[in-house]
């Protein structure tokens, strides 16, 4: 580890007290310290990294942009495009899950701040609302199904 990271760790107030409430839990865990990476679902772990790479590598391809100015050119006031999003959001979580309809949704959400001023943190939050609200509309969409 650089000399830099570990200054950043030693300055970082929340994973300090990340690392003190988890040594605090570990009290309170039923079994020894030696099976805690048992406990962990790596396969899980495994599919959201995946998701994830998949997603960062959609967006370094420059699609979010393109698919960015399409929408701000189709939408002519922030409200039409929030309400896109947040539509799109439920949506794609009737038959998505929902971290994989949020794992497209909000890089977009992101990219279109740099295309046009619209409240980007409000919307994610609206984001995850809906597609919390839209995995309840079938039985597929619910995370769980997949995990």
């Amino acid at each position: 580890m650089s000399l830099a990271f570990l200054r950043a760790l030693r300055r970082d107030r929340f994973f300090q007290l990340l690392i003190i409430v988890g040594m605090a839990l570990s009290l309170f865990v039923p079994f020894a310290p030696r099976a805690w990476p048992g406990a962990i679902d790596w396969h899980t772990i495994i599919t959201l990294s995946g998701l994830m790479l998949l997603t960062k590598g959609v967006e370094l391809s420059g699609y979010f942009d393109v698919l960015g100015r399409k929408m701000t050119r189709r939408f002519h006031t922030e409200r039409q495009l929030a309400m896109f999003l947040v539509l799109a959001a439920a949506a794609l979580s009737t038959f998505l899950t929902n971290d994989v309809a949020l794992f497209i949704v909000v890089p977009l959400t992101i990219t279109l701040k740099k295309l046009c001023a619209i409240p980007v943190n409000r919307l994610i939050i609206f984001e995850a609302l809906a597609v919390n609200a839209g995995s309840l509309l079938t039985p597929v969409g619910n995370p769980q199904n997949i995990l």
